[in-house]
């Protein structure tokens, strides 16, 4: 259930900031997850995290090479 609930207000946040014309938010998160998985990983390889719209169809983001 907890995970529903972080889905919705994650959906929430990204609609109000496409709503605002505020792209800076979601950006961040992108980068922020990317930084995240190369802190775990290491960074000896390429990384790029993709953020998709709601149907997996259309890259909105990118963060990384």
């Amino acid at each position: 259930m907890q995970a529903a609930i972080e889905k919705v207000r994650a959906l929430h946040f990204f609609d109000a900031c496409r709503a605002d014309r505020h792209p800076t938010p979601p950006a961040l998160s992108c980068e922020r997850a990317r930084a995240a998985c190369l802190a775990y990983a290491g960074s000896s390889f390429e990384l790029e995290v993709v953020l998709v719209d709601y149907t997996g169809s259309s890259a909105l983001l990118r963060a990384g090479p």
